[in-house]
């Protein structure tokens, strides 16, 4: 075997090693890549559930204009309901139970159990905030143009303000996130 034959044998295997180097480079860019899009999948998957969340109540209060302007949906916070105590009469079907016969003041303190907590559905809630947006989720609903002398009162025609707050995790740590919707009556 002459020296040429020998230098030719060892130029090869350094060029299967470069190429294993940069093959193992592109596998991990493409690795880091697919990180970042279910990251933004998730993301996108909780901002359109609190659209849905949002607009879903806009027409809860669109479907009980007189409840809106007795102020029934005014100063709303779900933080503040107990899903663990449905509202009393249940306005809609539970399970076997007949919906039962509502005013508009109940039907809006249903819609609002509703969304904060979902539908009663074998003993469990479906579909509502504490069902489809991260825990210490969140809605909101005020008054915007409300009576100059009592801003919690809300005046008849009176447009309302819905925020949606829930955490998403970015590098590690929790960052809030906010959707605001208006509902014109």
């Amino acid at each position: 075997m002459n020296n040429k034959q020998r230098k030719q044998g060892g130029f090869t295997l350094v060029e299967i090693l470069i190429t294993v180097l940069v093959l193992s480079i592109g596998l991990l860019g493409l690795a880091a890549l697919q990180t970042v899009g279910m990251r933004n999948t998730s993301h996108a998957f909780l901002r359109s559930q609190a659209t849905v969340l949002g607009n879903s109540f806009i027409e809860r209060m669109r479907a009980n204009s007189t409840g809106v302007d007795n102020g029934d949906y005014r100063a709303v916070n779900t933080a503040a309901i107990a899903c663990n105590t449905p509202p009393n009469p249940y306005c809609a079907r539970n399970g076997v139970t007949a919906a039962q016969v509502c005013d508009v003041d109940q039907l809006a303190t249903f819609d609002i159990y509703t969304i904060a907590c979902g539908y009663l559905s074998g003993g469990s809630e479906l579909g509502g905030i504490d069902d489809v947006l991260p825990a210490g989720s969140r809605m909101t609903v005020n008054c915007i143009d409300s009576d100059p002398a009592d801003a919690n009162l809300c005046t008849p025609g009176s447009s309302h303000r819905l925020n949606l707050v829930w955490n998403e995790v970015e590098n590690n740590a929790p960052v809030g996130k906010t959707l605001t919707m208006t509902f014109i009556p």
